[in-house]
């Protein structure tokens, strides 16, 4: 935990009466430098394809990097790259891979049951990459608020899950397939989800979505004959709630 003195825009000793002290300031300060997580970015710094630069009109007033700005100055710009990768999980989105087999299944069965028409990813980015990767002739769109997957031009729609209606008109009942994961278990997240679902759906749409099983109820409440599969999603990474899978179809490859 940072203390409200590291926790300032600026470094040094300027705001010790004490050398002493001063000195034992910038050895903690030292200290959390080099253990600070590479995925804690500097507020004040802008990420470009050389890596992290100084950008901030504050810190010129100051003349002084914070502590987060001195750490991220120390970063190799190869770890810097490795950490914005379109492959690393970035937890402050709450994201969360699925592995290979789940993000596989997913991408087969979505494509299986869009008959050639339009698919749409919300907030599913391992999906969304399996079927392009082994189906790339299928019509997919990925809604995402990472715009680390920008890179996929057309097929990548800026998401916001707060702004649930904020959707291209294009996209509105024009969606076969929906496979949707929203990013956090909240009333308020998931609820806003089902709007977007129910937004871009068509009116014969199969739609799948992963998330929490406590959320049952709520999904249950805004999307008509959705149930629990027997089949559950798996994750690179284990997580601490019961993970579940539910459509609004019969599947004999998901259990529903």
């Amino acid at each position: 935990h940072l203390t409200s003195e590291d926790q300032s825009p600026w470094s040094g000793s300027q705001h010790s009466r004490h050398p002493r002290a001063a000195a034992s300031k910038s050895a903690t300060r030292k200290k959390m430098m080099q253990s600070m997580p590479m995925s804690m970015a500097c507020p004040y710094c802008v990420l470009s394809e050389r890596g992290y630069h100084f950008s901030s009109p504050l810190l010129a007033s100051y003349g002084q990097p914070c502590v987060y700005h001195l750490r991220c100055l120390q970063w190799p710009i190869s770890g810097i790259k490795n950490q914005f990768s379109e492959d690393a999980e970035d937890w402050h989105l709450s994201q969360f891979w699925y592995d290979d087999a789940t993000s596989e299944k997913l991408a087969t069965e979505a494509v299986e049951q869009s008959a050639g028409s339009l698919i749409g990813c919300i907030s599913t980015p391992s999906v969304f990459k399996a079927i392009k990767r082994l189906f790339p002739a299928q019509a997919v769109y990925l809604l995402e608020y990472d715009q680390r997957f920008s890179r996929y031009g057309d097929a990548f729609i800026p998401y916001d899950y707060s702004e649930p209606l904020n959707v291209p008109a294009h996209l509105h009942h024009s969606l076969q397939v929906v496979v949707a994961d929203p990013p956090y278990i909240s009333e308020e997240c998931q609820s806003k989800t089902v709007e977007t679902i129910r937004l871009v759906a068509s009116p014969t749409a199969k739609i799948i979505i992963n998330t929490g099983r406590v959320m049952e109820p709520l999904l249950a409440a805004g999307v008509a004959n959705l149930r629990l599969c027997s089949w559950r999603p798996r994750h690179k990474r284990h997580l601490g709630n019961e993970f579940c899978c539910f459509a609004n179809y019969e599947s004999s490859v998901l259990g529903s």
